[in-house]
């Protein structure tokens, strides 16, 4: 050994003096220093040469250690505390080539070449973290690594010929002391090596021999080209481990791997390949490991490709491979046994025990996995496998980069293509297994994949959902496999009997696997509310509702609400071929008093079910009551069993079960029952199955020839129900039920017949104290009968001698209702000494006889009245008397016409009124109630002042609907009535004045108005909307009194009706059209829209007087002037669509020469379009071809050029004409 290192002294010295030296500039000692500062393992130095080595198709790799110690023995235990003094590594890969050389000779300029993974990149730094400087034998040559204070230089030299070989050797002379422990064990964390690794007594670097064995082991687990690893301590093997290989056939059919592409379409998954790695520690045990390897093809997109390669300064492999290294079910049993044996203690077992990733602690199995990349990481994987693939480290390749987001993208995609993996190799192993239900079993398959946080990186942990085998209903004899987050767990015995859902096995539930998908969410818990909402999707077997109840009864369910809307949800069956029953809608327990040819209503737990459970039970916890016939009727009057009371003998039943519970009954049930059973033919008769109203219970004022009742009949219903309930076969049925529902005691028609045969008053007089007599015995429908039926006389207060006429009870009315209306012809019962306290009165009220008259009869009555007194005024001249009808109506209004006229809402014209325009006081007319108010205005008609009197004496004449005074918008309506007669003016000045002081103006209200037109321009028969007139203001109107200049007179004096109206109807009534839109100055927009629509009638005659048409155009010009200056400062007449028009349509006036004689001209104004005027730039050519010109205002010919006026000269084409040469006359 000290002959060697002479030997390395040497070439040292050589290398000194004979080598070709080159100086690094960089400081290189700075850089190194600060890349040994991001490692954090003892190992990383053997890391990197190892993964060259691999690189360099090594199948061979072997660490010595030299130490100090002097003993001679091959025991490894000799060398305990010796101190390390070099390190040399050899490997059997390819020898350096000169691109090799210069690679290194770059590392030691800092300016690396990583174009090569594990080629001597940056990792090779780590070496001077154990020496100054290192050394590199490879082939013929070797090259040693030099200090020049911070500068690194190489030393390249041929080695001796004796010393040439075809193995690459790497030498590192230790710069530190470090220490060897050779006692240890494998219980540290490999997160923290470097926090607990022990350190000799003067506090010396160790390096533990055992840790390094067990490091060189888990190296091998995804080594490329490297089988066998050595470990040497002064030339002595202390530790050999080599792995083989074996391929596994693969799977076909339902479980073969299926090319894919990956998530993001970064890969095309094509190939995957199963082999079994065994690894062997010489003389000693060995392991046997799954193995996969998937080849994919790369697809990235070539910005991404381009992107990562700049990063990188090197392209990614066009084929990726992704392995994954795993433990067999059957090998995780047997280290579950070897954990219970005293061979656990075996540091052999112990090292290849690092390889597994998982750890066994007693009965638990944790996932250890780690990423490798090339050889393994401090980055874990969160499941029990081991993942290798061409991820990207950070630089010290300890963990993931996931923070660059391109090289983030390609690593998650190699983690989630490596997930799918992973996935195949979970199925297969459960699928394979499915049958099993062995606790033992499915620990083994399933501990693995129980997910824990990654370090140090978490992102990269598999939350992913998983396969769990299920049972998907109670009655299900094997389990299926369903993604873990559509499974569930639940801990009752009692929901794993009647919950139809994916349940994991309740025997299974405990595994550790559960546990931590449980503790990840990744399964989800069959709790209370997940329960509920399984159940709301369910129909339960009988058997299944008997084990919910049972869990409902149970301490595991605390709370009456949830019970309660879990009992809300539930439905069953009795079979798979019955209907359906919601048990939210069963109430009731006990049925047994219903018949059995009845069906049961789907409100009562079936004894079937019920018979499993105490009274106790159904009601307090169960919350059901005994039946009650209430909720039974409620059933059986439903329209989908109307056929039961269709049928003779269900009929039979259900009215004796209605008839002896009819006085329990409430009024609104009393007539649910009447109104359903009025419209089927349920009475059994001797005519067969009849209406009620068709059907005549027994008695001695019935004919043979009519339908009898033939049911078994009682008077009494409490005696009914006390025979019933002793003889269950017996149905009776009481005749108030049946009269209730309209069966038939007396023959009306029949009655009615006899009268009418022998009409006389006497006659129809007996015959309503015999109806008094009966009446307590008539049905409902006999008395409706009655009432429609014509058997009673009428009469008039004027009628003599007359044929007798037959009536209905609604047709006539009591004779004193005549008698104070004073109204003879009034159809009235022929019976004139009835006294209104007597019997046969309200009988016959009962029946419908008229104490008042119809509201529509009387208001015509009233019409009547009011047209007679009109005619006896015009004869007469007697003042107007009010209608005794009127009168009437005023009196009875609250007692009897008040609802009706509430849902009907009269319009008829029947108030005496006076409108405002007639001066006689006579002049009475009738106006409906809403279009007369109580207050005199000069619009609407007013209530005679003696009608308001009358109304307020009996009743608030609100309730008719009058009002003081009409709202703003129903005058206004009366107004548009009324609209030519605003033409005289004075009026009109009135109307507007009212219209100012009434509620109801709102912006609704203006809008409305400002598209009608409603307002009088003094001098036309022409209505304006708001819009198209205007008002003077007060300062203006003083202006125009107190002005002396002419032109202002002109402008404001001289009529400019027909072009811009002003109007004014009186200080309340300007207010008035002020307030709905009326301005008192047009805006330059309505200007222009004004001269457009109106120029043309305006200047309709032009040859009119010429100081009329003189201030017409200066008054024109003046608006012109107006518009001018809007154009020129404001945006408002550049708004569509009125500038189209002011392009396009005539509006500008302009001034054409017209020559009256030799020496005298005359300007003629036109109006036209601005592409049709010029403006005068060449005043001789305007002498010479008198085109229209515009005014000589600099303002006008401005906004004409903004529309579209052209200037003169650039319209005359001039065009020079020879004429000959110039000849001079002396």
């Amino acid at each position: 050994m000290q002959h060697q290192s002479s030997s390395w002294d040497n070439l040292r010295l050589n290398a000194r003096r004979h080598g070709h030296e080159e100086k690094v500039v960089p400081n290189i000692r700075r850089l190194i220093d600060g890349m040994l500062a991001r490692y954090s393992s003892d190992f990383v130095v053997f890391r990197e040469l190892i993964q060259n080595a691999d690189d360099a198709r090594a199948t061979f790799y072997e660490l010595e250690l030299k130490c100090n110690t002097l003993s001679s023995s091959f025991q490894e235990m000799d060398f305990h505390s010796g101190e390390v003094t070099e390190i040399c590594t050899k490997n059997n890969g390819q020898i350096f080539t000169e691109a090799d050389w210069k690679r290194v000779s770059a590392i030691a300029e800092g300016n690396t070449d990583v174009a090569s993974i594990g080629q001597f990149g940056v990792g090779f730094y780590s070496v001077f973290s154990y020496t100054e400087e290192p050394m590199i034998l490879s082939g013929e040559e070797y090259m040693l690594f030099v200090w020049h204070d911070d500068v690194l230089a190489t030393l390249r030299h041929k080695l001796p010929v004796e010393q040439q070989s075809k193995v690459t050797s790497i030498i590192l002379k230790m710069k530190n002391r470090h220490v060897l422990e050779v006692v240890s064990s494998l219980n540290k964390d490999r997160t923290v090596e470097t926090q607990n690794r022990k350190k000799s007594n003067d506090d010396m670097p160790a390096i533990d021999l055992f840790q390094l064995k067990a490091y060189f082991a888990r190296v091998l687990s995804f080594t490329r080209h490297i089988v066998n690893l050595v470990i040497k301590i002064n030339s002595v093997t202390v530790f050999k481990i080599s792995k083989t290989q074996s391929i596994v056939p693969s799977i076909q059919g339902m479980l073969a791997f299926k090319p894919q592409s990956s998530m993001n379409n970064i890969l095309s998954l094509d190939s995957l390949v199963h082999t079994k790695q065994t690894f062997t520690i010489r003389n000693g045990p060995s392991i046997t490991l799954g193995h996969v390897t998937l080849e994919a093809q790369l697809t990235v997109n070539k910005q991404l490709y381009n992107t990562i390669q700049e990063i990188l300064k090197k392209p990614l492999p066009s084929i990726v491979h992704i392995q994954i290294l795993f433990v067999p079910t059957n090998v995780i049993i047997e280290q579950q046994q070897l954990e219970l044996s005293t061979t656990r203690n075996d540091l052999n077992i112990q090292i290849l025990n690092s390889i597994l990733p998982l750890k066994f602690q007693g009965h638990e199995i944790h996932p250890s996995g780690f990423i490798f990349i090339g050889l393994g990481t401090y980055q874990s994987t969160g499941i029990g496998m081991h993942v290798y693939s061409h991820l990207i480290p950070t630089i010290e390749r300890e963990n993931l980069d996931l923070q660059n987001p391109y090289i983030a993208k390609w690593n998650k995609e190699l983690l989630t293509s490596a997930g799918l993996i992973i996935r195949h190799i979970y199925n297969q192993t459960i699928l394979n297994s499915s049958q099993s239900t062995s606790n033992k079993c499915y620990n083994a398959i399933l501990a693995p994949y129980s997910f824990q946080p990654s370090t140090p990186q978490e992102q990269i942990a598999s939350n992913k959902k998983i396969l769990v085998p299920v049972k998907l209903s109670p009655s299900d004899c094997h389990l299926v496999l369903v993604s873990s987050n559509q499974a569930f767990l639940a801990d009752s015995k009692h929901i794993h009997s009647f919950l139809s859902f994916p349940l994991v096995p309740l025997e299974i539930t405990k595994i550790g696997f559960f546990t931590v998908l449980k503790r990840f969410k990744l399964i989800n818990n069959a709790d209370e509310y997940i329960i509920e909402d399984q159940l709301a999707s369910s129909i339960l077997l009988p058997i299944e509702l008997i084990a919910l109840l049972n869990w409902l009864c149970s301490n595991e369910v605390c709370s009456n609400d949830y019970i309660r809307r879990v009992l809300s949800i539930v439905c069953f069956r009795e079979d798979m071929k019955s209907p359906i029953i919601s048990l939210g809608k069963v109430k009731y327990y006990n049925a047994s008093n219903i018949p059995s040819v009845l069906p049961l209503p789907p409100n009562i737990l079936p004894m079937t079910i019920a018979s499993h459970f105490s009274r106790e039970q159904l009601q307090n916890n169960f919350f059901l009551s005994p039946c009650s016939f209430t909720e039974l009727i409620n059933f059986y009057l439903n329209e989908n069993q109307h056929y039961l009371l269709q049928n003779d003998k269900t009929a039979e039943c259900l009215l004796s079960l209605f008839s002896q519970e009819l006085s329990q009954f409430s009024k609104l049930e009393s007539k649910q029952i009447q109104s359903v059973l009025s419209t089927i033919e349920c009475i059994s008769t001797t005519q067969g199955m009849k209406l009620p109203s068709q059907a005549y219970i027994p008695s001695s004022f019935l004919t043979p020839e009519l339908p009898v009742i033939t049911l078994n009949l009682s008077s009494n219903i409490e005696k009914s129900r006390r025979i019933n309930y002793k003889h269950q076969d017996v149905n009776l049925v009481s005749d108030d039920f049946l009269k209730h529902i309209g069966c038939r005691i007396l023959n009306i028609k029949g009655i009615v017949d006899g009268i009418t045969a022998a009409p006389n008053r006497e006659n129809m007089q007996i015959l309503i104290d015999t109806l008094i007599k009966e009446r307590n015995n008539m049905s409902d429908s006999d008395f409706n009968e009655l009432k429609h039926s014509k058997f009673l006389i009428g009469t008039t207060s004027k009628s003599t001698e007359r044929p007798v006429t037959w009536y209905s009870p609604e047709e006539l009315h009591f004779p004193i209702v005549a008698e104070e209306l004073k109204w003879r012809t009034l159809l009235i019962i022929d019976w004139h000494d009835i006294h209104i306290h007597s019997a046969e009165y309200v009988f016959l009220k009962e029946l419908g006889v008229r104490e008042v008259p119809d509201l529509n009869k009387l208001m015509d009555r009233i019409i009547e009245e009011h047209d007679s007194t009109q005619r006896s005024y015009m004869r007469t001249k007697k003042s107007y008397r009010l209608p005794i009808a009127l009168q009437f109506f005023a009196k009875n209004f609250q007692k009897h016409y008040f609802t009706l006229w509430e849902t009907s809402n009269p319009k008829q014209a029947f108030l005496p009124s006076r409108l405002p325009t007639e001066n006689n006081y006579e002049n009475v007319v009738l106006s409906s109630p809403d279009k007369v108010v109580t207050d005199t205005n000069p619009l609407c008609a007013t209530l005679l002042p003696e009608v308001t009197k009358l109304f307020n004496k009996h009743f608030k004449i609100s309730l008719l609907g009058i009002k003081t005074h009409p709202t703003l918008p129903q005058a206004f309506d009366i107004l548009m009535e009324r609209k030519n007669e605003l033409f005289m003016l004075e009026w009109a000045r009135e109307i507007f004045a009212y219209l100012n002081g009434l509620d109801g103006l709102n912006q609704q209200f203006i809008k409305h108005l400002s598209n009608i037109a409603f307002i009088p321009v003094p001098g036309t028969s022409t209505f304006m909307k708001p819009s198209e007139v205007f008002i003077r203001s007060n300062v203006q109107k003083l202006a125009i009194e107190s002005s002396q200049n002419f032109e202002t007179q002109t402008l404001d004096n001289i009529n400019t009706s027909g072009l811009i109206d002003f109007v004014d109807f009186g200080l309340k009534g300007n207010s008035f059209l002020l307030s709905v839109g009326v301005l008192h100055d047009p805006t330059s927009s309505i200007v222009a829209e004004l001269l457009i629509n109106r120029q043309a009638k305006y200047f309709a005659n032009f040859t009119e007087d010429n100081k009329i048409l003189k201030g017409k155009i200066h008054i024109y010009i003046q608006y012109l002037k107006q518009l001018a200056v809007a154009a020129s400062c404001t945006s408002e007449l550049h708004q569509e669509p009125l500038q189209t028009r002011l392009k396009n349509e005539p509006w500008c006036l302009g001034f054409r020469l017209i020559e009256l004689s030799e020496n005298d001209t005359q300007e003629k104004p036109e109006i036209v379009r601005p592409m049709e005027i010029y403006l005068d730039d060449d005043h001789q050519c305007a002498v010479n071809y008198k085109p229209l010109c515009s005014p000589d205002d600099p303002a006008l010919i401005k906004l004409y050029k903004t529309f579209g006026a052209k200037w003169l000269s650039d319209c005359v084409h001039r065009q020079l004409v020879h004429t000959g040469k110039l000849k001079i006359i002396l």
